[in-house]
């Protein structure tokens, strides 16, 4: 049974130009099996440290997902898909 992998190539701050403030985050990555190739539905959830909250969403033919719009925070990033056990 393959291993689910996600990569998580770029976190963005968003900056107000008036207050310096972070407004905004997103995270964005590569789900791949143990093999390197990507995983097409993988079912990523990043959920907040601080207040519990989450956000799921899928990836797309290339493995490829992004989540916007997070408050800035701790965030953690799970990756799951029927038939791949967790790394």
């Amino acid at each position: 049974m393959n291993a689910l992998r996600f990569g998580i190539y770029l976190i963005l701050f968003g900056i107000s130009i008036q207050g310096f403030a972070q407004t905004a985050a997103s995270v964005s990555g590569t789900a791949t099996d143990s093999t390197g190739a990507v995983v097409e539905g993988a079912l990523i959830t990043v959920t907040s440290e601080g207040t519990g909250s989450l956000r799921s969403v899928k990836t797309n033919a290339s493995g490829y997902y992004v989540v916007s719009n997070l408050a800035p925070g701790v965030y953690t990033v799970t990756a799951e898909k029927q038939g791949f056990s967790a790394l």
